[in-house]
């Protein structure tokens, strides 16, 4: 389980399996998030609707986030090739 806090820089800290880490939010638009990590944002909606991507929504009927810290989670977790 991911636990975050603020440092001094107004960064996001979050502390999984561990191990720190810095991110600028925990979470992100569809639109920012297509831009880091190259995919289209058709194709981010697509896996955010079908769960392969984690996903945050304050409000019900609201804007659908990324989970970013959620996402870092998975990567850190993923079995080595």
């Amino acid at each position: 389980m991911a636990r975050t806090s603020k440092d001094t820089k107004s960064h996001n800290a979050a502390i999984i399996g561990g191990m720190p880490l810095m991110v600028n939010a925990p979470w992100m638009t569809q639109e920012r998030y297509a831009e880091h990590t190259g995919l289209s944002k058709e194709a981010i909606r697509l896996r955010l609707d079908k769960g392969v991507i984690a996903r945050y929504q304050p409000v019900e009927g609201g804007t659908i986030f990324v989970n970013v810290l959620a996402e870092m989670k998975k990567a850190l977790e993923a079995a080595p090739y």
